[in-house]
């Protein structure tokens, strides 16, 4: 009901209300990021999800837990053999040496922890991670220090622990924290659940207009066939084709899908959006709007051009 009002106050007395825009700098692109790629844990499942991405000729950032990888042989393998392809591109991300809450270390603690991490994932895979995914979300001031001594050009946490603006260009260090999911676990913490793609969606186009790039966070659990917390390395083929269909709608709405490092690489746009679209990205945000009525209205204000996207 909220939008739909807007939307008719609009419409009934267009010479009465006047508009006023935001202005945001935009790659109008989408980042998949694959977090807790490590020995043995659905291994199965990590493979069948990074080669979708392969089949479907999209770029993905994986993140990898230096200390709980180099067993696995077949998975090392496999993570060399697809890393080292150009075309679709695989980013090689530093997600931590024990996936710790780097935020509980001094500086100089993360610095050694990052230091330490890139090593591991360097003598694995001959790659050197610019890339840094923060376990947990957990960053601080001192964290970014220890990233630029470390040489890295990318973090990524949430909105919640990195707070906007996120700068997509002109900077030493870009933040480029998730702004949507394919799964979590609930609030009460007793289920990990997952979100359905009208929902995803959702996230990526409020994040596409407020912050110009949209950074969708993966688990290996999200495409497990489980009960609760116990999970199969069984591959649950029903979330994969829904992961397929939702790479098909990214591109089918004008978004080209990109590694988390190459967002500032991408043409910059001058995107515009009503001042009081920022109501409904909150009320969604607090579940106070569905999915759908967010992407119907955002639908409506492109078709109408209030928009300004492809």
């Amino acid at each position: 009901m909220k939008i739909v009002f807007v939307i008719c106050m609009f419409l009934i007395f267009p010479s009465i209300i006047q508009i006023s825009y935001a202005l945001t700098e935009s790659c109008q692109c989408v980042a998949f990021r694959f977090d807790d790629i490590q020995d043995y844990w659905l291994n199965n499942i990590q493979t069948k999800v990074i080669n979708t991405f392969q089949q479907k000729n999209a770029s993905l950032t994986i993140a990898l837990i230096a200390n709980y990888l180099g067993n696995d042989q077949k998975l090392v393998n496999f993570i060399n053999e697809i890393a080292h392809k150009n075309s679709p591109k695989i980013e090689i991300a530093n997600h931590g040496w024990n996936h710790e809450h780097f935020s509980h270390f001094t500086e100089n603690q993360q610095w050694v922890l990052l230091h330490e991490s890139n090593g591991k994932i360097i003598d694995l895979t001959g790659i050197r991670p610019l890339v840094f995914i923060a376990p947990y979300d957990a960053i601080n001031n001192d964290t970014f220090t220890a990233l630029r001594q470390n040489n890295f050009k990318f973090v990524s946490a949430n909105e919640t622990a990195d707070h906007p603006p996120y700068p997509l260009s002109n900077t030493q260090l870009y933040r480029f924290p998730e702004t949507a999911e394919i799964g979590n676990l609930n609030k009460p913490k007793t289920d990990w659940v997952t979100s359905g793609n009208d929902f995803t969606y959702a996230e990526i186009q409020r994040s596409i207009i407020k912050y110009g790039y949209a950074v969708v966070m993966m688990h290996p659990q999200d495409f497990s066939i489980r009960h609760v917390f116990n999970y199969t390395n069984q591959v649950n083929q029903t979330q994969i084709h829904q992961l397929e269909l939702l790479i098909d709608t990214v591109r089918n709405n004008g978004f080209k899908i990109v590694t988390l490092g190459e967002i500032p690489n991408n043409p910059n746009f001058q995107e515009k959006y009503p001042f009081w679209l920022e109501n409904d990205f909150r009320w969604f945000v607090k579940l106070n709007m569905t999915a759908n009525e967010l992407n119907n209205a955002v639908n409506y204000l492109k078709e109408k051009h209030i928009i300004n996207v492809f």
